[in-house]
């Protein structure tokens, strides 16, 4: 039995070739960052090679795996929670 594969699932969304959600967390990290070592005249150089690099090092991962960010996405969605006051049940405190 044939059955069509779905562009969404085949192609997990992109940016710059890095997945999406990734290069997303990439960017905001990492520009505020830039942004306050320009306040401490720090060399913006330094935090435009680490965007980079770290953009670089996400294509390559992104490749080898095409849903890594969903795979990511769900570890941490899934991860079982610790009551840490005295209850009954499970009331999702941290």
């Amino acid at each position: 039995m044939r059955v069509p594969v779905l562009k969404t699932v085949a192609n997990p969304p992109k940016l710059l070739l890095a997945p999406f959600m990734l290069g997303i967390a990439n960017f905001t990290t990492q520009v505020p960052l830039l942004v306050m070592g320009l306040a401490f005249d720090l060399n913006p150089l330094w935090f435009m090679v680490s965007i980079l690099i770290g953009h670089i090092v996400m294509v390559i991962l992104g490749s080898k795996d095409q849903h890594l960010a969903r795979i990511l996405v769900s570890a941490g969605r899934f991860r079982k929670s610790v009551n840490i006051y005295r209850c009954k049940g499970n009331k999702l405190a941290p």
